[in-house]
C-alpha cells in the first residue's frame, strides 16, 4: 500500500455519535467482564468447571473491548485523517484485526468447552471427576489451549491485513491475494477469480 494514501474520516456529527455509542458499549463490556472475573477469583464457591470457562471468555471479551478501537480509528470513524496517517494506519490495522480475531476465537472455543463440560455432567454425572473436567490443572490447560490456538489462528491477519479504499471510503480488511491462502485459512473457496484479491 502506498504510504501517501489519504485516509477518509466521518463527519464531526457522525464521529461524535459513533464515539459516544462505542464508548458506552466498550465501557459496559469492559466493566461487566472485569466484575465477572474479579467475582470469580474472590469467591471460592464460584470456581466451578463451567464458570472457569465463562471467565476465560470474559477475559477474551475484555481483550476485545480494549483493542476494537484501533479498527474504528483506522477507518476514520473516531479521528481526523491527520492523526491516523499512512505510516501508523497499516500497523494499527494489523493489530486491530489480529486482536479481534483472537478475542472472537477464544470466546467461541470457551463456549465449546462449556458445552462439552455440560455434556459430560449430564450424560455421565457419576463419571465427571474421572474425566478430569473438574480438576483445576485440566481446566487451566484447556483454557491455555484456547488462547494458543487463537493466537496462532490470527497470525495471517498480521501478514494480510491492509488499509484499503473502496468508493472513497477507508476500510481495514484482510486482503487475500492468493486463492491458496483463502482455501487454507477459511477451509473452502470463496472466489472463482484467482486474479482478484478477496476482501474480508
Amino acid at each position: 500500500m502506498n504510504n501517501s494514501t489519504e485516509f477518509t474520516s466521518c463527519s464531526r456529527e457522525v464521529s461524535t455519535l459513533f464515539i459516544t455509542i462505542t464508548s458506552v458499549i466498550s465501557f459496559v463490556a469492559f466493566t461487566g467482564n472485569l466484575l465477572v472475573t474479579a467475582t470469580f477469583f474472590s469467591t471460592p464457591s464460584l470456581r466451578t468447571s463451567t464458570n472457569f470457562y465463562i471467565v476465560n471468555m470474559a477475559i477474551s471479551d475484555i481483550f476485545g473491548s480494549c483493542f476494537n478501537w484501533l479498527l474504528y480509528a483506522v477507518e476514520g470513524m473516531l479521528t481526523s485523517r491527520t492523526l491516523i496517517n499512512g505510516h501508523s494506519a497499516p500497523i494499527l490495522c494489523k493489530v486491530g484485526m489480529y486482536s479481534r480475531a483472537v478475542s472472537q476465537l477464544v470466546s467461541v472455543l470457551s463456549l465449546v468447552l462449556i458445552a462439552f463440560d455440560r455434556y459430560i455432567a449430564v450424560v455421565f454425572p457419576l463419571k465427571e471427576i474421572s474425566f478430569g473436567m473438574e480438576q483445576g490443572r485440566v481446566r487451566l490447560t484447556l483454557s491455555l489451549f484456547t488462547w494458543l490456538i487463537a493466537l496462532a489462528y490470527g497470525c495471517p491477519y498480521i501478514l494480510y491485513a491492509e488499509v484499503v479504499k473502496v468508493n472513497d471510503q477507508t476500510f481495514c480488511r484482510a486482503v487475500w491475494n492468493s486463492k491458496f491462502v483463502v482455501t487454507i485459512f477459511n477451509g473452502h473457496k470463496f472466489s472463482d477469480c484467482p486474479g482478484e484479491p478477496n476482501y474480508f
